[in-house]
């Protein structure tokens, strides 16, 4: 189970559940909360438009104190901008909503104002801007549910109030105002429950496309992406940037799996995948290639290093084994060894002589490990 987000008390109350997620979930939901920056840049010359409109009309004392708190607010929002960058991915949408949420709660207060102030066309105004920033939040922040639904909460109930209070018409309004507000909460969680399942989704693929299904180790495909990248990290010049590429193929598998059937093969690969992760250390990376055929990767492994690790997986699988269905059985296993940076740091290259010293292995007697050079 992944470990829980290390967070501070504010960002685990606006992330909510997503720190408890995988990272991989969490960065994927997380990322759907920033904009691309012209929309954002649009949001904002709109909201302030419509302070600056209202400020005009009404040229009241609490319209220009509205629109110099929306003035700083923006600023704000920069400034947190700013801040977060090279910060993580969480920490970025968390200033992202503190930075944001004062300048979406201030319409609270300023259609209370417009309302109070008596003008019918500056408070369709100032309400057209608290409907278009509860509907932007129920999907824009949907990633964070908590975050969303309190700016929301905060920037309606003002108004919604001051509406019901006043009766008539308005207290209409006031009542639609409250249903759709109702229903972005909704929407909220609904469109949060789509992201994360979507994000479930993408990491699950993510998961089988390099994963082999049998045994949950690294594939063919993982396999060559991660020596790849372990190749390109491996320093000349440096005495521990070493790689040995081990090469494993069981010996006397394939009579068991005929004497006993595929569910006992299967059963007993699957064993021997757990049988490698509890040898090998876990800086190593283990790969089914298909079959009975299983490559390891050993970071910083010499020669020594290398055919002593091979020697003891020589010794653990060779050990009996138990079936599902009860039967007692034994193989054996045959490795075949090929270094980096001594010997390639090609990565075709290093998997092919690994191969050859297995191909060699195998057929000068099997149980043994060989190493390439050596031939």
């Amino acid at each position: 189970m992944e470990s829980p987000l290390a967070c501070s008390a504010t960002e685990k109350l606006l992330l909510g559940p997503l720190v408890r997620m995988s990272p991989s979930v969490r960065h994927r939901t997380l990322a759907t909360v920033t904009p691309p920056p012209l929309a954002l840049a649009l949001t904002y010359l709109t909201l302030f438009s419509i302070v600056l409109t209202v400020a005009l009309n009404a040229r009241a004392p609490w319209a220009w104190t509205w629109l110099a708190l929306s003035a700083v607010f923006v600023l704000w929002r920069g400034v947190y901008a700013v801040l977060s960058r090279g910060q993580s991915l969480e920490r970025q949408m968390v200033r992202i909503v503190l930075g944001s949420a004062p300048l979406f709660v201030m319409f609270g207060p300023g259609n209370v104002a417009c309302i109070a102030y008596g003008d019918t066309a500056l408070t369709l105004v100032s309400l057209t801007g608290t409907l278009g920033i509860i509907a932007g939040l129920s999907s824009r922040w949907a990633a964070m549910p908590r975050a969303a639904i309190t700016t929301i909460t905060l920037t309606a109930i003002p108004p919604i109030a001051m509406l019901l209070m006043r009766g008539g018409l308005e207290m209409m309004a006031g009542v639609m105002l409250t249903l759709t507000t109702l229903s972005s909460v909704a929407f909220t969680l609904q469109n949060h429950g789509y992201l994360l399942s979507a994000a479930h989704a993408e990491e699950e693929l993510s998961r089988l496309a390099h994963t082999d299904p049998l045994t949950g180790l690294a594939n063919r495909i993982e396999l060559h992406r991660l020596l790849e990248r372990a190749c390109a990290q491996l320093q000349p010049n440096e005495a521990d940037s070493q790689l040995a590429v081990l090469c494993i193929d069981l010996d006397g598998f394939k009579s068991i799996n005929d004497a006993y059937g595929h569910a006992a093969g299967d059963a007993l690969l699957r064993r021997v995948a757990q049988l490698l992760q509890e040898c090998l250390p876990a800086k190593s990376t283990i790969a089914r290639m298909g079959g009975d055929e299983f490559v390891v990767l050993l970071p910083g492994a010499d020669e020594v290093s290398a055919r002593r690790t091979a020697d003891q997986l020589i010794s653990g699988l060779s050990q009996e084994q138990a079936l599902p269905g009860r039967q007692i059985v034994q193989i054996g296993c045959s490795i075949g060894i090929s270094l980096a940076p001594m010997q390639s740091v090609n990565p075709e290259m290093l998997l092919a002589r690994a191969d050859q010293a297995l191909y060699t292995s195998k057929h000068r007697g099997k149980g043994q490990a060989r190493i390439w050079h050596a031939l």
